[in-house]
């Protein structure tokens, strides 16, 4: 039987190569990343700009590319809970769509905040560096320089992340979005009506004693939208803690004028607009701060 051997500087070659691929692979699975925070969008109004771009577009990639604009703390705590950051992009765009039509993100204004606006704690004062303007809806964000939150920082331009909307919160809407599952569940059964008049009922008795403006909204709004909703008068008049909202009294103006309302629901929307709705039917119809 021959024998085979190999040369010396050949088996030396394969060895060189074999240590050459195994450092390169080394290197290639090593490597650090690029920074994320490179990612953020340089300057605080064109971060603005381009969440309400994503969110206005109403398509799921970039509904999730809305999250990726959340500040980096932010997005490392909450990357398991995601999916309701996605939801509640999901569903200020409903809302706004609701109110001024799916095409909402063509009247997006931006402008910066020169106020100083106290904590809800009221034990310091947090500037919302922007103001968004939609239609007759206004919105307060906070953002946050990016590029020292990771090690070492980020070289350059000052690159910013979105920290909160003061009226729309990331975590808020649960009844909103319970009322509105089930809607959807019959929906799917065909009981799309009994879906409307379950979240409508749900809106009309879901109030809470230290609900914030933004809350009540987000509740009634969506239901006074629809002139067969049930449980129509109860959500009118429960209205009436946000009555000289701008957004709320167009709502009320409109139902006062549009012929698709029962006269009486119009007088309900005409009574809450001027002020002038008896305490006693306010509290019968479930309000629950009438001052």
């Amino acid at each position: 039987m021959p024998e085979y051997t190999l040369r010396p500087v050949r088996l030396l070659i394969i060895l060189a190569a074999i240590v050459l691929i195994a450092a390169v692979a080394w290197w290639y699975f090593t490597r650090p990343g690029p920074n994320p925070l490179g990612r953020y969008p340089v300057g605080g109004r064109a971060l603005v700009g381009r969440f309400f771009s994503l969110v206005s577009s109403n398509r799921t990639p970039k509904i999730h590319q809305a999250f990726r604009l959340i500040t980096w703390p932010q997005r490392k705590a909450q990357r398991k809970n995601r999916g309701r950051y996605w939801q509640r992009f999901g569903e200020l765009y409903q809302y706004l769509a609701g109110l001024f039509g799916p095409t909402w993100g063509a009247d997006v204004r931006i402008r910066r905040n020169r106020s100083i606006i106290p904590t809800a704690g009221g034990t310091r004062a947090e500037k919302w560096q922007y103001v968004v303007h939609v239609e007759t809806e206004t919105f307060h964000v906070r953002i946050q320089p990016q590029n020292n939150l990771i090690k070492p920082p980020l070289p350059g331009p000052t690159r910013y992340g979105l920290v909160a909307i003061r009226e729309f919160s990331f975590s808020g809407g649960r009844r909103a979005r319970q009322a509105r599952m089930v809607h959807s569940l019959l929906g799917v059964g065909g009981m799309g009506r009994a879906g409307e008049n379950i979240s409508a009922i749900s809106a009309a008795y879901g109030g809470k004693i230290h609900e914030k403006p933004w809350q009540i909204k987000e509740r009634l709004l969506p239901i006074v939208e629809h002139p067969h909703a049930a449980a129509l008068r109860q959500c009118v008049y429960q209205l009436w803690p946000v009555r000289h909202d701008p957004t709320v009294r167009m709502m009320l103006k409109k139902i006062a004028a549009d012929p698709s309302y029962t006269q009486d629901i119009r007088q309900d929307a005409r009574q809450v607009l001027s002020g002038r709705v008896p305490k006693a039917i306010l509290i019968g119809n479930g309000v629950v701060n009438t001052h």
